[in-house]
Order: structure tokens, then sequence, then C-alpha cells
């Protein structure tokens, strides 16, 4: 997919509080010059992630002005935490000249609304909440993680394309320019580049824990060749 970037990024690192990570997403879309970490091997840009991760460099990123106001529609898997990093990432965009869209379920719109004082965006960065819902029948059982889970993204992944539309609707001028969602979540880069919207995985954690994620199969083919 070349349209797509990978950014780690862990709970309370400093790259949360920088514009390192903000700069990469933003050259992805608001340049037309190709991303550099799309071209090369995955060892180097291992490398290159994790030297972003620990710059204070701050770039500054050109941005077309004939394009509008850049729109990222955030989605996150639905756990606290994945959502919570997703939300401050959200936030060190939102001190850009972007517009940023929260997309979430029903269920946890809902708890995002009330933390943020009853209102439909969050009153710091101007994020704009918005939700889907969560196809979990009122009689299911919340409890069963796994069955809510699973429910929810076959629901949103059937009811996304139309919310965007709704959303590009809404303002024609700043429609969609990339949909950043975190791991699991995968299914919504394929609906956005459906719709020629460009995308970002985000990962809530270390770029090491990333490249470990990514090593299992290799691993438990080495154990599997041992024994």
């Amino acid at each position: 997919m070349e349209d797509h970037c990978c950014v780690p990024a862990g709970v309370g690192h400093p790259c949360m509080r920088s514009t390192s990570h903000t700069s990469l997403i933003l050259s992805l879309i608001a340049t037309n010059k190709p991303n550099p970490y799309l071209k090369v091997s995955e060892r180097k840009k291992s490398f290159l992630l994790q030297r972003s991760i620990q710059s204070r460099h701050i770039s500054s990123v050109p941005i077309d002005r004939e394009m509008g106001i850049l729109h990222f529609l955030a989605i996150s898997f639905p756990i606290l935490g994945h959502m919570n990093p997703l939300l401050q990432f959200s936030n060190v965009l939102s001190k850009y000249v972007c517009k940023i869209t929260f997309l979430s379920s029903d269920e946890n719109y809902y708890k995002l609304k009330s933390a943020s004082g009853g209102h439909g965006k969050d009153t710091e960065s101007h994020i704009k909440l918005v939700s889907l819902p969560d196809g979990v029948d009122p009689e299911d059982d919340r409890k069963d993680q796994a069955k809510v889970i699973a429910t929810t993204i076959n629901t949103m992944r059937s009811k996304l394309p139309k919310l965007i539309e709704d959303i590009n609707a809404l303002d024609s001028d700043n429609k969609i320019s990339c949909i950043i969602v975190t791991k699991n979540m995968g299914w919504a880069l394929e609906v956005g580049s459906e719709l020629g919207i460009k995308g970002a995985l985000f990962w809530p954690a270390s770029a090491t824990s990333l490249a470990s994620f990514n090593s299992i199969h290799r691993i438990l083919g080495l154990v599997g060749n041992a024994t």
C-alpha cells in the first residue's frame, strides 16, 4: 500500500509531546513527494522510525493550501490502551492547521463525551467526536470482550464508507485527507484506499515492541525447527 506509513509511539514518550511524528504524517499528506519511509527496507525503516522518535528537531512541513485544511479521521482499536494514545496524538495534530475527527463506537463515544465535560469535542484541542453503532445487542453480555470487539469491528466496517461520505458532504472544502488507525484496525485503511484516501498506522507502543510483534511468526518458525 504505497500511500500508507507506520508510526510507532509509546504512551508518555517524549514523541507524544513533540512534533516529529506529526511531521512524518503531514509529509505524507501535505506534499506530492514520495514519503521516504515507504522506499526503504524493513530494517532501515525500523531504524529511521526509532531515530525520528529520539529526534527533538521540529521540522516545518509545507502545506498545499489549495487542498484546504488537512482533515484526519482517527480510528482506534476499541480498548483504552489504544484509544488514549491515539487521542493524545490527535491532540498534537490539532495544534497544526488541521481538522481532526475521532471515530469510536457508540459505547466508547459516550465515555469520551463524558470525559470532555459533555461536549461533542475535546475542549483542549477541538477534536470532533463521532460514533458508529457497535452492533452489540442490549441483551448480549458486554463482559465477553472478544465477542464485543469482533462485533464492533464488523459493524463499523460496514458503516464506515457511508460515514465518510456524510462527513465529506458536510464540509466539501475540507474532505478527509487521511485515515489514522491503531493496530488491528487495518481494514479501515482498506476502506480508505478504495475511496482514494491515504492512511497511516499508529502503533501505541514503542518501535521495539512493533518490531517484536511483527517477528513473532519468525520466532515460532525457529522454535518449530528446533524441535
